[in-house]
């Protein structure tokens, strides 16, 4: 484990020992899991608790009708964390086991094909600076203003410890200062729809993209950062990696749930279908005296020396509400908005599309009016996804701005859908399908907006006054599965 921060030093803990110590992590989605890992390896006797009877959160995956769906992510992009918890948990996973921990498996090269939904019809998405020049996504005028984006001076700097361009500055802004209008409502809405299924006006530019934000903080220029930081990498003999679309040969589902089988092989204790219904802070005692008391549903409450929340925002807001009392603190912030989003996956033969999709998928930006945010050829991406001859489509509906469309009947989203399959890749209308699956999430993907700095302000606050207790979630420290994974194996630090 060398060069992974150290466990107490990572969430201000004290320098007690961890042996025969106690910890509970709350919520067994994927941050939950690399946390209770974490905890585990380090000595502490640990309790995994999940109110479902299902690991993993939003990776779920369902064997239907010789398709294999994935109903939360379909891929993810390559990070170390990953083969870090695969290299710890293996040892304890039987080979033989009905869930395999499997290694990674990169997505064909198809999957590097994107398209965007342009004046009514699908247009590739410019994969290289020659491509962009060429395509009809950009005027004459927006590519010449695009081009000319080094040279452009940013914003006034904004006083305060964080000086330079203001964080706060919504991505719409952001993208027509730095990019233009052009490139915000054809490439950069569908950026923010794909990722956040969320309104570029609302978004904060430091909070859901802090990397793009930081390039124009170092270097005064995207595109002048960008080459910076590949001098930078190429002198230091480290060049940057490239970025490799990975997926797993049985799902992300079986993958969460055979690292869970892993932690209780392990020694770990795994709770399943046990609601946590309050946490409170224990007075302070001598010595090794637990801090915390989790309870569950029924039975006696845990005593804990450390708990770790990985929860959505609104349970985590509502267990904390006691303990922030206890600790003298302002009321915790309201709950940022959510993004209610609901996928169908469609099981089609291939010779009903009548466009030819061998590639990711599509999105649709805003300004196109389509009753979808998008939609994924998720048989394209890995082999076995759909039997020979089908294609399994995964179309995503709702998002930030046309939220009610989450809530409509079963039967409306699927006319819906095959609506605008029709309209969008000629789906014939009258081919059946073989199945239609539909999982809706409620309340759906946390937006980080401006307030996003206050409630990390908030909850930071409730972490030093309480010793031990460690807040998670995508809603603090980024929606992806590699953010959830890294933030839970460093126990929330900047990882």
């Amino acid at each position: 484990m060398s060069g992974d921060p150290g466990l107490e030093s990572s969430a201000q803990r004290d320098s007690t020992a961890t042996r025969d110590r106690s910890a509970v992590v709350i919520g067994a989605g994927l941050t939950g899991l690399a946390a209770a890992w974490r905890l585990l390896s380090e000595g502490w006797q640990t309790t995994l608790v999940e109110a479902s009877s299902r690991l993993g959160g939003c990776m779920e995956t369902v064997e239907l009708e010789g398709y294999r769906i994935e109903t939360g992510p379909n891929t993810v992009i390559a990070d170390p964390i990953f083969d870090r918890l695969r290299e710890i948990a293996a040892p304890f996973a039987p080979a033989n086991a009905f869930r395999p921990l499997e290694e990674p498996i990169l997505a064909a090269a198809a999957a590097r094909r994107r398209w965007v939904v342009f004046q009514g019809r699908l247009q590739a998405l410019p994969a290289s600076p020659p491509a962009l020049i060429t395509s009809p996504l950009l005027s004459t005028g927006a590519k010449l203003r695009l081009a000319g984006e080094p040279w452009r001076r940013g914003p006034d700097a904004h006083s305060g410890p964080d000086s330079g361009p203001d964080p706060q500055e919504s991505v719409a802004s952001f993208f027509d200062r730095r990019l233009g209008p052009q490139v915000r409502h054809r490439i950069g809405d569908a950026m923010v729809t794909g990722i956040y299924a969320g309104d570029p006006e609302e978004l904060a530019i430091g909070a859901a993209f802090p990397k793009i934000h930081q390039l124009e903080k170092e270097a005064g220029s995207l595109i002048r950062g960008m080459l910076a930081r590949r001098r930078a990498a190429k002198r230091s003999g480290n060049p940057l990696p490239k970025r490799r679309i990975l997926g797993f040969p049985s799902g992300f589902g079986p993958w969460a749930e055979a690292l869970g089988d892993a932690f209780q092989r392990a020694g770990g204790t795994l709770l399943r279908e046990r609601p946590v219904r309050g946490l409170h802070k224990l007075p302070s005692g001598a010595g090794d005296a637990p801090r915390f008391e989790v309870q569950l549903d029924e039975g006696d409450p845990l005593p804990a020396h450390q708990v770790i929340l990985a929860l959505p925002q609104e349970s985590s807001r509502n267990l904390l509400q006691s303990v922030n009392q206890q600790a003298g603190l302002s009321p915790l912030p309201e709950l940022l908005p959510n993004a209610p989003v609901a996928v169908l996956s469609l099981g089609v033969p291939t010779s009903a599309i009548e466009v030819p999709l061998n590639g990711f998928g599509f999105l649709a930006p805003h300004q196109e009016q389509r009753n979808i945010l998008g939609c994924l050829v998720s048989s394209a991406l890995f082999a076995g996804r759909a039997p020979e001859g089908r294609t399994l489509l995964t179309v995503m509906i709702g998002g930030r701005r046309r939220p009610g469309l989450v809530q409509r009947p079963d039967d409306e989203l699927l006319k819906l859908v095959r609506d605008e399959l029709e309209a969008l890749l000629g789906l014939s209308t009258g081919a059946p399908h073989d199945f239609a699956l539909l999982r809706r999430w409620l309340p759906g993907i946390p937006q980080p907006t401006a307030d996003w700095f206050a409630h990390g302000e908030a909850y930071g606050q409730l972490e030093e006054k309480l010793p031990g207790l460690t807040i998670l979630g995508g809603w603090r420290h980024g929606v992806s599965l590699p953010d959830c994974a890294r933030h839970g194996w460093a126990l929330g630090s900047d990882a």
